[in-house]
């Protein structure tokens, strides 16, 4: 009887064990596939290009998520290219079967043929799968530019010298720069923890006078920017940053908030500091009882606001449930509308007040929760999944 009991015994033990192998075999082949991604064919460009003269065409590239859950869809540039293009975004979030426009900028003062990747990679929280777009530049020669004269120096506008972030990401923001020579000036950027720019963590070529970047916590950054007009460069434009840790940036907003909102945010950076949820891309937010000025549109009375931290200091005033739209006096950000399909346009009138839009900013949100953002240029539209909660917060940039 005993040995019949141990024979039983270890029969249960190996069913239990080929139970579990079943289970992992199947939980594996299940999440071997999650991540999917359609990509844009191979990318040719036959720009016509003068030496010493720049030169900027634009392509199309369509990303998409074919697959049944949300993924997160990071783009890099092989390095014997990087100085010559450049992508309007390098990271975003796809919902299940949306997809996206991503502009592709090739930016040429010379006719030498090169060849380089586009390397996507998506990540559904589990799996990660990257993709490879080919892109072959073959500019055709037009001969040389009389180009005789350098650009102006430009001047940095944000974030300002030594600027304490509170994010995982900063947006780099500068002056337009002129040449009485070219009406086409790009900029060149480079970014590095050393003042001396001896070792650089990223560089690029950009048409426009921004670019967002991702950051790591508790990190000081020293960013630099000159514009070029395909023969000359002007100086450089120098500053820094430090990203700080979120424990610091929660302390500096400790004194002010509740019991309860303490509460949510070292929760929140016990989340964050082990995961990159899209919680953590959630600017900080306080709720405090202070007086409406005149610049709001609802109230000149005490009221309950909530201040959301965002660049330009705008600030959104909730009023018994309706939402408007504090400007600053001298504003260089403000809010346009709040839809799942937004457009960002050339100018807005606020209050009777027209503004020229350099270009918008627009934070994508899902339900109640940030999920990312990105920079629109005059002109681009953006459209996301309505049913699925998605909806974009658009704002303008104003000169």
């Amino acid at each position: 009887m005993v040995k019949i009991r141990e024979i039983e015994y270890e029969n249960l033990v190996k069913n239990v064990r080929r139970l579990i192998l079943i289970l992992i075999i199947s939980f594996l082949f299940s999440n071997s596939y999650a991540a999917e991604l359609s990509i844009p064919y191979n990318v040719v460009s036959n720009p016509n290009v003068k030496v010493g003269e720049l030169t900027i065409v634009s392509h199309q590239l369509r990303y998409g998520n074919p697959g049944s859950i949300p993924e997160r869809i990071t783009l890099s540039v092989t390095d014997n290219i990087k100085d010559f293009v450049h992508l309007s975004e390098r990271e975003f979030e796809l919902d299940a079967g949306e997809s996206k426009n991503v502009t592709l900028y090739i930016i040429l003062s010379d006719a030498i043929s090169r060849s380089g990747k586009i390397i996507a990679t998506a990540n559904d929280g589990t799996i990660s799968l990257s993709m490879e777009t080919i892109v072959n530049i073959n500019p055709n020669y037009l001969g040389n530019s009389n180009n005789s004269k350098a650009p102006s120096q430009p001047s940095i506008i944000s974030p300002s010298n030594n600027e304490r972030i509170c994010r995982n990401y900063a947006i780099l923001s500068w002056s337009q720069a002129s040449d009485q020579d070219s009406s086409i000036i790009a900029y060149q950027y480079e970014i590095s923890k050393y003042s001396d720019f001896s070792i650089i963590l990223d560089k690029g070529i950009v048409p426009n006078t921004s670019i967002k970047i991702p950051i790591s916590e508790g990190v000081k950054y020293y960013w630099r920017v000159r514009a070029y007009d395909g023969k000359y460069y002007s100086n450089w434009s120098s500053s820094s940053f430090k990203a700080e840790t979120l424990w610091n940036c929660l302390e500096d907003t400790r004194s002010r908030l509740s019991f309860l909102e303490n509460l949510v945010n070292l929760i929140k950076l016990a989340i964050c500091s082990v995961h990159s949820f899209s919680i953590c891309n959630s600017p900080i937010t306080t709720t405090t009882t202070i007086p409406t000025t005149s610049t709001t549109t609802t109230s000149s009375t005490t009221t309950i606001q909530q201040t959301t931290t965002v660049p330009g200091q705008t600030t959104t005033t909730t009023i018994s449930q309706s939402t408007t739209t504090t400007i600053p006096t001298n504003p260089t950000e403000i809010f346009i509308t709040e839809n799942w399909s937004v457009v960002c346009p050339s100018t807005f009138n606020y209050n009777g007040v027209t503004y020229t839009i350099i270009n918008c900013r627009a934070e994508l949100w899902r339900n109640s929760w940030y999920v990312s953002e990105r920079i629109m240029q005059v002109g681009e539209s953006w459209v996301v999944n309505r049913g699925a909660g998605y909806y974009i917060k658009l704002y303008g940039r104003v000169s």
